[in-house]
């Protein structure tokens, strides 16, 4: 179907391939405002598609955006310059659960081999991409973000549990018998930390005697439609969405799942996952957390590479009452937003 059905406060209007998303207000949203009129107060937005987050930031700066980092956040030096630049700047740094990924292809051999995959996680080390990527602004992390507290690892089991260790890399690769790696390697969007984070992977694997070749996508769009399509063999992939452990555990790796693009199988993590799933006790469910996450690590299902714990954000001053918006909902805090005339 080409129609849009919904009952949200925006309504969609037009789609400009590669440019802009439009919205209109929906006259007949049901929810009003403290002051008793109804909701959005705005007669609509637009999303601007940017390239990259330079233009972004040059945008923001020349007064053709009003809100930077709406879902996803800006790099840090960024937004560190634009509140140093712009006095009357709003901002707000928001908490975040994301993981970047390296995921494998389980249909593409050898990746299927866990020597292969202990390997190439064993050549990586997480303090150096999270230095060259973002900044260091991000942190460690194993399977569950540190922003999931019940569940996530202490930071330094994680640095233990993923240490990087390159000779211990090229020790499994020659027992295993393999040789002469060569690998497509896609990111999940044309973002900085997306650039420079393929670009450290291609180096670290190099190492190793991996050969990769980049495939930089124009936009997550492109690389999320690319990942579905299985065509991949290496992926630098954006984590999950909520702060609910369920979505780092089932949703992507289980067997049965539609979101399971990498294709891993394997009857016990599915066991486990089913298990969490149903675990009425917070001690069990823990356990079986902390169980699924040694399973991950054993079995190098994907490798986790940083966790960017907060999300900046900044605003004009034409922007009033701008609720804190969680990062997994998008645009959702802006109907209570008015326009300064």
């Amino acid at each position: 179907s080409n129609k849009i059905v919904g009952t949200g406060w925006m309504i969609f209007d037009r789609w400009e391939k590669g440019t802009s998303l439009s919205y209109k207000a929906n006259p007949d949203y049901w929810q009003k405002g403290t002051d008793g009129k109804s909701l959005p107060y705005i007669d609509g937005w637009v999303t601007r598609v940017i390239g990259s987050e330079p233009a972004m930031a040059a945008a923001f700066r020349a007064g053709q955006l009003d809100l930077l980092g709406g879902q996803g956040g800006v790099l840090k030096d960024n937004f560190d310059a634009l509140k140093r630049d712009i006095p009357d700047l709003k901002s707000e740094d928001g908490e975040r659960a994301n993981i970047r990924f390296l995921e494998f292809n389980y249909g593409v051999k050898p990746l299927d081999n866990l020597a292969v995959r202990q390997a190439m996680c064993s050549a990586l080390s997480q303090a150096d991409i999270i230095k060259l990527a973002v900044d260091n602004d991000a942190k460690q992390t194993g399977l569950i973000p540190v922003s999931i507290k019940d569940f996530a690892w202490p930071e330094e089991k994680v640095k233990h549990m993923y240490a990087p260790n390159v000779a211990r890399a090229r020790q499994l690769l020659s027992a295993a018998g393999v040789g002469n790696l060569s690998f497509e390697l896609s990111n999940y969007g044309a973002g900085a930390e997306y650039v420079r984070g393929a670009q450290y992977l291609q180096q670290a694997l190099a190492a190793i005697g991996v050969t990769t070749n980049l495939k930089l996508m124009a936009s997550t769009g492109d690389a999320i439609a690319y990942e579905q399509s299985g065509n991949w063999q290496l992926m630098l992939a954006g984590g999950r969405t909520t702060f609910e452990v369920d979505d780092w555990i089932t949703g992507p790796f289980h067997s049965k799942s539609a979101r399971n693009f990498s294709k891993y199988a394997n009857s016990e993590f599915d066991r486990l996952a089913e298990a969490e799933v149903t675990a009425l006790d917070p001690a069990q469910r823990k356990r079986i957390v902390d169980q699924i996450q040694d399973h991950f690590v054993n079995n190098m299902v994907a490798c986790p590479l940083w966790h960017k714990q907060t999300e900046h954000r900044v605003w004009s001053n034409r922007l009033q009452n701008v609720k804190t918006i969680h990062w997994s909902a998008g645009y959702a805090g802006l109907w209570n937003v008015w326009i300064k005339q």
